[in-house]
């Protein structure tokens, strides 16, 4: 299987890169698909040079860190149509399915001289306005059966199914359209490395953090932001009224609480403020980005982990299945996807939530309002219930066989979610799929070929900016200016984006046209073409940077002051323009420069 991805899977923001959910779990799949992924080959067309060569130096430091052997190719996006057509690819896949998908599959159903091939896409958070936008641009973009959204949970797979029939149910009741159906909802989940060794024993563990041997530890582990993950003020509300419980009732159990997790320095000062507020003196720590290796350190002391989203944001919960194979039970809210990874009563419990009936008053608002802002809002209205959640874990609290019990079964739950077990199912879709897209390439569908709508033709909207075009039967010749600088042995600047297309080379193919005469435009083309065996689009590039630079002007009669408008300016005289329109139909490139096929390296491959 070849396959290939428009995404890079990494984040240029250096704090967030190993804290968020995302870019974990990309990075995570990335080292997974070089372990375990079955392909043939693999390319990542980046955004430009800059990201193409960052890409580069992360796949060999993935290969150093892990010991493997990454076979993978970082490209600029730019050359990317004509890798396809020389290297068909089989599979097009994104970390994210709302960026990149519905623009590769357009162009895929536009693109003359690409093969067939499926998409595909993860989903992550699914909640702001931009998500509704981006499946209306995928239907719109006409995906193909062999298209597919991967969908993380079976809550988010729901979520875009109920979006998908809205949209296309308001666009038959509003404007009498009737889009075409969205590509396929696959559930496969999110996965959590291999255990390379067995993890810390907990009294070593609790010997490296500082705590005592009999306290109860309590873990709460998620990034910290009231905004964007979840309102900790009733759980800690909660939990402080637990601990004073215990206290005046004379309970033998220590409790100690752990909250930690990835934050800015307002989100921590946050935190730290609503445990003061609630009593929690010495009682609670508050461990904030810490390290992978401290993480799982926290795990492994530990004895119950809490997280109670509440966050429209969430679609998964990563953190539960890392808990899990640390062997601790968990209380986690009935909320999204965490209802789908805990057991109720085998290794763990679910803790009730609750929306609000009333309609959002902000609702109208949500292309305006920040998304974090509406993330809060739409948080507060979401509770769990304080009972049940008090229930379970004064419960694990009191009974410790209890925990260690649940802890097992968590464990054997959280071995189903490794990435050797993921990234088989995603294999498995891939050949798939990738069977489908072939059938396609030479079926009735092949023939059809959907007009764009996402990415319109260029020229028919901005087509009447310059002053002139060129066309096909365009006289192009080498100036005066062109000849002097090529005499020269002038070489024009190549940027880097453009060094990638062009080449030197060209410089002294143009030098042996016949720049007295002039050619058309399109026997320019051709010679280039042929000559260097590039497809057309890339020898039109290299005429169209000889243009910009002045080594080929367009030959025409220009209107000098003070003369008459037959009349031409001296450099057109001294460049040899034809004087008359015969000359021009008399020419021919093909009589005049007999070129010799392989003579001079092919610029882009």
């Amino acid at each position: 299987m070849h396959w290939a991805s428009f995404d890079s899977f990494l984040i240029d923001d250096v704090f967030w890169h190993d804290k968020m959910g995302m870019p974990v779990a990309n990075r995570q799949f990335l080292e997974a698909f070089f372990r375990y992924g079955r392909f043939s080959s693999c390319r990542f067309f980046c955004q430009d040079t800059v990201h193409t060569e960052k890409m580069s130096r992360f796949l060999d430091g993935l290969a150093s860190e892990t010991g493997m052997r990454v076979r993978a190719r970082a490209i600029p996006q730019a050359l990317a149509w004509d890798h396809l057509r020389r290297e068909p690819a089989d599979v097009m896949h994104h970390g994210d399915f709302t960026y990149y998908m519905p623009y590769v599959m357009e162009w895929r159903n536009r693109a003359a001289g690409i093969a067939p091939f499926a998409v595909t896409g993860v989903t992550h958070s699914l909640d702001t306005l931009s998500i509704y936008s981006r499946c209306l641009n995928l239907l719109i973009a006409h995906p193909k059966p062999y298209d597919a959204i991967i969908c993380t949970s079976a809550c988010a797979e729901k979520m875009l199914s109920q979006t998908f029939d809205y949209i296309r149910g308001r666009f038959m009741e509003v404007f009498h359209a009737d889009l075409p159906k969205p590509p396929q909802l696959i559930h496969i989940p999110l996965g959590i490395p291999d255990r390379i060794g067995p993890h810390t024993a907990r009294e070593e563990a609790r010997h490296r953090l500082g705590w005592q041997q009999d306290e109860v530890v309590v873990l709460c582990l998620g990034r910290f932001s009231v905004r964007r993950k979840m309102d900790l003020s009733p759980f800690l509300e909660g939990y402080s009224w637990l601990v004073k419980k215990f206290v005046y009732e004379g309970r033998s159990e220590k409790l100690r609480l752990v909250l930690s997790g990835a934050g800015k320095k307002d989100d921590i000062r946050l935190v730290t403020e609503l445990c003061r507020s609630v009593g929690l003196g010495s009682q609670v720590t508050v461990e904030a980005n810490v390290s992978q290796e401290r993480k799982d350190l926290l795990y492994s002391a530990s004895d119950i982990f809490c997280s109670l989203v509440d966050n429209y944001q969430e679609t998964f919960g990563l953190t539960l299945l890392e808990a899990m194979s640390h062997g601790l039970p968990v209380i986690a809210s009935d909320f999204n996807g965490y209802r789908e990874l805990v057991k109720p009563g085998i290794t763990g419990f679910l803790v009730p939530t609750y929306a609000s009936p009333d309609p959002e008053p902000w609702e109208s608002l949500a292309g305006i309002l920040d998304s974090s802002v509406l993330r809060y809002h739409r948080a507060q209205k979401v509770a769990f219930d304080m009972d049940s959640f008090l229930d379970a874990l004064v419960f694990l609290v009191t009974r410790p066989e209890a925990r260690r019990s649940m802890g097992r079964a968590g464990q054997l739950q959280a071995e189903r979610y490794r990435w050797s077990v993921v990234m088989a199912e995603y294999a498995n879709l891939w050949e798939a799929l990738a069977r489908e897209a072939l059938k396609d390439r030479n079926g009735p569908m092949r023939k059809h070929r959907t007009l764009p709508v996402l990415t319109p033709e260029f020229e028919s909207i901005f087509g009447h900016y310059s002053s002139d075009k060129l066309r096909e039967d365009s006289w192009l010749t080498v100036g005066f200016y062109g000849r002097e600088r090529l005499a020269e042995g002038f070489v024009p600047i190549i940027y880097g984006e453009s060094a990638t297309i062009m080449g030197r080379e060209l410089l002294s193919f143009i030098k042996r046209l016949d720049v007295g005469k002039g050619h058309r435009l399109s026997e320019i083309v051709s010679a280039v073409e042929h000559f260097f065996g590039l497809p057309r689009e890339a020898a039109q590039l290299q005429v169209d940077w000889l243009v910009k630079h002045g080594i080929l002007c367009l030959k025409k009669k220009l209107k000098v002051l003070g003369s008459p408008d037959d009349t031409e300016s001296e450099s057109g005289k001294r460049a040899g323009r034809p004087q008359h329109d015969r000359d021009v139909k008399d020419t021919n490139i093909k009589e005049d420069f007999p070129w010799h096929f392989g003579s001079i390296p092919t610029l882009l491959h």
